[in-house]
């Protein structure tokens, strides 16, 4: 029930050319790539979905009023 003095990680404590602060930078870049290519998909599909909205044949008033 004694407490331990903490000591804080090589990263924390200010190592950030160990080992395990290479990971962490390695990590953080690549969830960046992830949301990056996550946003760049939704971002083409809306431009895909604009495309083939400007593509379709708009109808005249004639048209709307026919059956």
């Amino acid at each position: 029930m004694v407490p331990h003095s903490a000591s804080a990680c090589a990263v924390c404590f200010g190592a950030s050319d160990s080992p395990w602060g290479k990971a962490l930078n390695w990590g953080i870049l690549v969830l960046l790539g992830v949301v990056a290519l996550v946003l760049g998909g939704i971002v083409a599909f809306f431009m895909h979905m604009a495309r083939r909205a400007r593509m379709m044949p708009q109808l005249t008033t004639q048209e709307k009023l026919q059956p």
